[in-house]
């Protein structure tokens, strides 16, 4: 049986100074890993991107952790009302999602505090325009764009977020 649960809150930029402060204070490799993950995830937040950022696992327990916070219990043979349809995984085809992305109850980034039904799911960098551009799905109606600039891509999900939301 799947299983959701929600841990952490948004990284703030002061939280991320702060990290750095310590990293340049004491050295070392360890307290700079420490400011680069949060450094990497408050990034990702702001820029709404939704995918699985850190792995739990060991005594049996297999889990994917998103940048919103959503925490799923990893049971690839599962079925259950919080994973996205197969009418919208059909939908969706060829648009590579990672576990986490398919799994419903996510929270809008940055501020973590809403549901939201319509995620960014993937970044391109697009060598030509000098810039990355978006992929994001509606997890409920199975609508997606690919390859947006990121307002573009923001637009759509807060679109979604207001018509596809229940």
């Amino acid at each position: 049986m799947l299983k959701i649960r929600y841990s952490g809150t948004p990284i703030s930029q002061a939280k991320i100074d702060e990290l750095h402060k310590v990293m340049k204070e004491t050295g070392g490799y360890g307290t700079y890993m420490h400011w680069l993950h949060y450094a990497n995830l408050g990034n990702w937040q702001r820029q709404r991107y939704h995918f699985a950022y850190t792995t739990i696992g060991g005594n049996g327990i297999d889990e994917k952790s998103c940048t919103c916070g959503l925490v799923a219990t990893i049971s690839p043979s599962a079925e259950s009302d919080l994973l996205m349809t197969p009418k919208v995984l059909t939908l969706i085809e060829g648009i590579e999602l990672d576990y986490i992305q398919q799994v419903k109850g996510h929270r809008q980034l940055p501020d973590l505090v809403e549901s939201s039904v319509a995620i960014i799911v993937r970044h391109h960098w697009q060598e030509d325009l000098d810039c990355y551009t978006w992929d994001a799905i509606c997890q409920e109606c199975g609508e997606f764009i690919e390859a947006l600039d990121c307002d573009q891509a923001n637009s759509f999900v807060d679109a979604h977020n207001v018509k596809c939301r229940r």
